[in-house]
């Protein structure tokens, strides 16, 4: 009998042990793909720009116009987030509302266009005030998958350094 009792609270214990790691698996590893909006590769510009010194930064982005128009991207960046939620629940509803998830996918394209243009606008203005050189620098940047940051080496010079000392 106490064999029994013994099997079952192993078999719960293990059963308890799987769903924790299942939820702390799931939770950790962010939204699924398809909930992800696909971007286009200019909205990293301010990232794709960390090859300038922060001073010539902040003054292509540094007017207030420039300011104005990360503002709205940063409203419409929200906005297309809150569009992603209105897909999903459109997608799991019950009863399943084919006209209501066109809707939410309409909504979202047309945030996204709009976003889209304001920061082409932007992208233009800031590359107008590029040299020629930095122009062709944030050609290449804009190629590169982009990083959370450069990454030193053993002598301490980051990624951007060495590619510099190799050309």
């Amino acid at each position: 009998m106490r064999s029994k009792w013994l099997i079952a609270a192993l078999a719960v214990s293990l059963i308890l042990n799987l769903v924790l790691v299942g939820f702390f698996v799931g939770r950790e590893s962010g939204p699924p793909a398809w909930t992800q909006a696909r971007m286009d590769p200019s909205f990293g510009l301010a990232r794709a720009l960390r090859f300038l010194p922060e001073e010539r930064r902040d003054a292509l982005f540094g007017d207030e116009e420039a300011r104005d128009i990360r503002r709205s991207l940063s409203r419409s960046m929200r906005g297309m987030r809150r569009h992603q939620r209105a897909i999903q629940a459109a997608l799991t509803a019950e009863p399943f509302d084919p006209d209501a998830l066109a809707t939410a996918f309409a909504a979202f394209r047309h945030d996204m266009d709009e976003a889209q243009v304001r920061n082409h606008g932007l992208f233009v203005r800031i590359a107008a005030g590029l040299t020629p050189e930095e122009r062709d620098k944030l050609r290449r940047a804009l190629t590169r998958p982009m990083r959370d940051g450069p990454r030193p080496d053993r002598n301490g010079r980051d990624d951007r350094e060495r590619r510099q000392g190799e050309r």
